[in-house]
């Protein structure tokens, strides 16, 4: 038949994949809480590269990695930022296998570091307070963090965040535990 005339063709609706978010790889994530504030308490402070996913629960983060796996207080300062008792009292961490924590004493506080060792990129907290039973405490039946395990006996200098003594932190909050996610 020519001509053909005779009504339109119907065109499919056009859907798109979302492109994987390219910052990821190369980047430490953290998942942070909505009304999470990081204080800069010598460490320093330093926004995400970006974020893949947000919800009304937060965010989930990616951070620059630090160049060295040792917490310092030199420039350039590479800490994601600190959270106290002050902006923080119903602090909340939680590690990838799910175990939360809160702090052992109100002295605590805990630095968030970024770092990456070969393609594994994670955010660690380094502990620091008075001494003693400053640190944090599992409030799923978790080991214990202690910040004077965070030390080396030889130079009273920080540990390597690699070190077992700091943990690998995947999610935060300030609204208790466990923190919740999108």
């Amino acid at each position: 038949m020519i001509g053909g005339g005779g009504g339109d063709i119907p065109v499919p609706p056009v859907t798109t994949t979302p492109a994987p978010c390219a910052f990821i790889a190369g980047n430490a994530p953290l998942f942070v809480a909505t009304g999470t504030t990081f204080l800069d308490n010598l460490y320093g402070t330093m926004p995400p590269v970006g974020n893949c996913q947000k919800c009304a629960a937060g965010a989930q983060n990616y951070y620059k990695p630090a160049a060295t796996p040792v917490p310092h207080i030199t420039d350039p300062l590479e800490a994601i930022g600190s959270l106290n008792m002050a902006n923080c009292p119903n602090l909340c961490v939680c590690t990838a296998a799910n175990q939360c924590y809160t702090r052992a004493t109100d002295d605590t506080v805990i630095t968030f570091w970024p770092y990456c060792a070969g393609a594994t990129c994670a955010t660690y907290g380094y502990l620091s307070g008075m001494g003693g039973a400053t640190g944090l405490t599992s409030t799923t039946g978790g080991p214990p963090f202690l910040s004077d395990n965070q030390v080396d006996l030889n130079t009273f200098e920080p540990k390597p965040v690699t070190d077992p003594s700091y943990p690998n932190i995947a999610r935060v909050g300030c609204n208790g535990c466990p923190v919740a996610m999108c």
